[in-house]
């Protein structure tokens, strides 16, 4: 009797091991899936906002009109990764930038045309509309959306 409670234990304890063993394998499959979900929807409510409210002073390819070009090489990536690149681009969407009223481009030593045209502060901090949400998913958007999917939603 005492025996076969020993075997009960020990299966059991062997089939908790290979149940928590086969979570653990699933667990990582299933945040990379949610991860990769949640980052598509970041992206999709950014290119709205985009859409929206920056394709009149960036162009909806991010190639620049008044406002800088936003679909530089130097800009993309994953923002987890990329955390100087997202930290810049938020704050300036969440803040703004000084400059001039006036649409203004000067050219610089290096050859390239630098805006120095004021933007105005996004965030509801600093008096705009967008919340931080909002501001993250730009930010998501201008790092990693595809920029022809802009016209469409114009």
């Amino acid at each position: 009797m005492r025996y076969r409670k020993y075997v009960v234990v020990i299966v059991s304890a062997w089939l908790l091991i290979l149940i928590w063993t086969g979570y653990l394998l699933l667990e990582n499959r299933r945040m990379a899936i949610a991860r990769e979900e949640h980052l598509h929807n970041l992206v999709s409510r950014g290119l709205q906002i985009f859409a929206s409210n920056c394709a009149t002073c960036h162009g909806p390819l991010g190639e620049g009109v008044v406002g800088p070009p936003l679909n530089r090489e130097e800009f993309r990536g994953d923002p987890d990764e990329e955390t100087d690149v997202y930290d810049f681009l938020y704050t300036t969407i969440d803040q703004g930038r000084p400059g001039s009223t006036d649409p203004r481009w000067v050219r610089l030593e290096t050859g390239e045309w630098a805006s120095f045209t004021a933007m105005p502060a996004w965030g509801q901090a600093h008096g705009g509309p967008l919340n931080p949400q909002e501001l993250r998913a730009v930010t998501t958007f201008i790092m990693m959306g595809d920029w022809n999917e802009v016209v469409s939603h114009i």
